[in-house]
């Protein structure tokens, strides 16, 4: 009997062992989805920042094309003053040639008329006075040569006159041409460097939307990723969540004593004369029908003083990974991680009384979920506040935590 008591021991110690070596399995897991995670988060605010700047940039470049719109405009309407003002210099131009051939040919006729008149002045007059009727003819020829000759004078006057009001809009519009050249030069400048702006910016933004592309891409990948990594740690808890329904399921069955040997709860001598090994029951029960929240396991602290404090519950020895079993039915409470509970699950049975079960590797349950009695609910572990692998069990009733063992039978 002692023997096979020895090997159902170790059994129970390699299926823990086995859960634990599967939960650092799942702990790798989780380490690779939440890196994951924080690798899609990090790139999704990347993300959100290259669109708030594609944002801001389409609205410059938009801003730069109603600007190029504006100067545009007016540049056309630059060059469309210089051509016509160039237009006004080229019929300026014409109408100074056409004064100054004018002036020529009245200059011109008035001095041959006056050199005639000069070189033949004796002849001219004296055919004046023979070819006179009288004397009032007389003055009469001689006013109408003077008319002539101060008629012509007046003319080249006027012509000269002409002349020089002709320059003087030449030489302004010479000014206004120069003016509307620099005009449409400067236009054309403001254009060219606006439309120079305005591709670069366009550039630019195809290389945020570029990364964009590459950004959108990754965190695709690593949500598949991660949806993989998922459904691999899903797989990997229904399975350890059903070895330990079966170990659980086989520890709960009492095992019928071989022929010739006995057990004993105390020290003593088997009937091969070897020391008995001292068990709690596998699935102890008081008259309040909880059951031990570990199938085995020695109490390593009881309820009450330790340390100079209050030790409010009973610690139980087991390795990391052994399967922890709701005392009885109830509806979970609270599941979470603690500080000092570490992965903790409390377990309210109706009429005033909780169960805690503390410093978990792993929870299986959540808040609100019913479970039932013997359901395996955590795997036992080392976190929080610990000193090393084990269950810390608690009793709450009435909101006051109380022995344990006024319950259970340890």
């Amino acid at each position: 009997m002692k023997r096979k008591l020895i090997l159902s021991l170790l059994m129970l110690s390699m299926a823990g062992s086995s859960v634990t070596a599967y939960g650092v399995d799942i702990d790798a897991s989780k380490q690779k989805l939440n890196q994951a995670s924080e690798e899609k988060k990090e790139l999704e605010e990347k993300l959100n920042k290259k669109e708030g700047e594609v944002d801001k940039l389409v609205k410059e470049i938009e801003e730069i094309d109603s600007q190029m719109r504006a100067a545009s405009d007016e540049l056309e309407k630059a060059k469309s003053e210089l051509a016509k003002i160039e237009a006004e210099v080229v019929a300026v131009k014409k109408e100074l040639e056409a004064a100054e051939t004018k002036l020529e040919e009245k200059q011109e006729m008035f001095n041959s008329r006056v050199s005639v008149m000069y070189k033949n002045s004796s002849a001219g007059y004296l055919e004046v006075v023979l070819g006179s009727t009288d004397l009032v003819d007389l003055f009469n020829r001689i006013s109408m040569i003077k008319d002539i000759v101060g008629y012509d004078a007046e003319i080249i006057a006027e012509v000269k006159n002409q002349k020089e009001i002709i320059s003087v809009k030449g030489e302004e519009l010479k000014v206004k041409e120069s003016e509307a050249k620099e005009a449409t030069r400067l236009a054309e400048t403001k254009r060219a460097e606006l439309e120079s702006i305005s591709n670069s910016k366009i550039a630019y933004m195809e290389t945020l939307k570029n990364d964009e592309v590459a950004f959108r891409s990754s965190i695709a990948r690593l949500e598949a990723e991660s949806a993989q990594i998922l459904d691999s740690i899903k797989s990997e808890e229904s399975r350890q969540a059903e070895e330990a329904r079966k170990a659980a399921e086989s520890a709960s069955k009492p095992q019928p004593p071989s022929a010739g040997s006995s057990v004993s709860t105390g020290t003593g001598s088997s009937n091969s004369g070897s020391p008995d090994i001292e068990v709690a029951p596998s699935q102890p029960s008081s008259s309040s029908g909880m059951i031990r929240p570990a199938a085995s396991g020695p109490v390593t602290s009881e309820f009450g003083p330790r340390w100079g404090t209050v030790h409010k519950g009973i610690d139980i020895g087991v390795p990391t990974g052994t399967p922890i079993l709701a005392s009885t039915d109830g509806v979970v409470a609270r599941s979470y991680y603690s500080s000092s509970y570490g992965e903790v699950v409390f377990i309210n049975h109706g009429g005033g009384i909780v169960t805690i079960y503390a410093h978990n590797s792993r929870r299986l349950v959540s808040e609100g979920q019913r479970v039932s009695k013997g359901q395996v609910i955590a795997y036992s572990g080392n976190t929080g506040d610990s000193t090393g692998p084990h269950l810390h069990f608690e009793v709450v009733v009435n909101g006051a935590k109380v022995n344990p063992r006024n319950y259970i039978n340890f």
